[in-house]
């Protein structure tokens, strides 16, 4: 993981000041001919590395999707699970950005497509077996190396419900100095324990079959 690229990312340049302190050095620039050039060299050094090698909305998209596919294994060492036990359906794997804070708070930003992410990001592993299904949930940081994880087994006649359901979330836009909100996809799981675990999902076009087998899985166990 590359966490000083990755941080690039979601730095951000106040255009405002830049062009104040370049009116400035245009102004000193006309007394003070070195000091006038001094400024100005430091802005465009201080701009050039800003924008230097920065990472695409595309690559950061990469970065969570490579991450989020490593928590299948991870789970199965931290749940201490054998992949030939744990197939009743194929396992399979959610994630999307978070804004729950880790060690710090996240970064967050809106990017060229208009699309909302978090240098925090979290996944979720579900594995079935006969009588129950385990669950591995990982939130992870981008830009630093610090991670939190939870691991779960429930009875299949415990759970309650799996929904999906589009939420609403809140966050600061750094570069507006403003609140905004965008639109997240979300899946919850309720047993009758009042254990709830949740995940955002960054696609849910993608896992939309996954989770409909799941569904069905249960039905079928609750059933019986």
């Amino acid at each position: 993981m590359d966490y000083k690229r990755n941080r690039r990312y979601f730095d951000s340049i106040n255009w405002i000041l830049i062009g104040g302190i370049a009116v400035v050095a245009a102004i000193i620039l006309y007394f003070f001919i070195l000091i006038g050039i001094a400024i100005i060299l430091g802005l465009g050094v201080y701009i050039y590395f800003k924008l230097w090698d920065n990472p695409t909305d595309g690559e950061i998209d990469d970065v969570f999707e490579e991450y989020a596919h490593t928590i299948l294994q991870k789970g199965y060492r931290k749940l201490g699970l054998d992949p030939d036990d744990v197939n009743l359906i194929e396992p399979f794997i959610v994630h999307g950005p978070s804004l729950k804070q880790i060690s710090y708070n996240p970064a967050v930003k809106k990017g060229k497509d208009q699309k909302v992410r978090s240098s925090n990001h979290e996944a979720i592993a579900f594995y079935f077996k006969n009588q129950q299904v385990y669950i591995y949930h990982q939130v992870f940081s981008i830009i630093d190396n610090e991670q939190n994880e939870v691991t779960g087994e429930f009875f299949y006649k415990d759970i309650m419900s799996v929904i999906t359901e589009s939420t609403t979330t809140m966050y600061y836009n750094e570069f507006r100095k403003r609140d905004e909100f965008f639109s997240l996809d979300v899946i919850k799981l309720a047993t009758l324990g009042s254990i709830h675990v949740e995940c955002a999902v960054q696609d849910l076009d993608k896992v939309r079959t996954k989770i409909r087998r799941m569904k069905s899985l249960i039905r079928q166990k609750k059933s019986n």
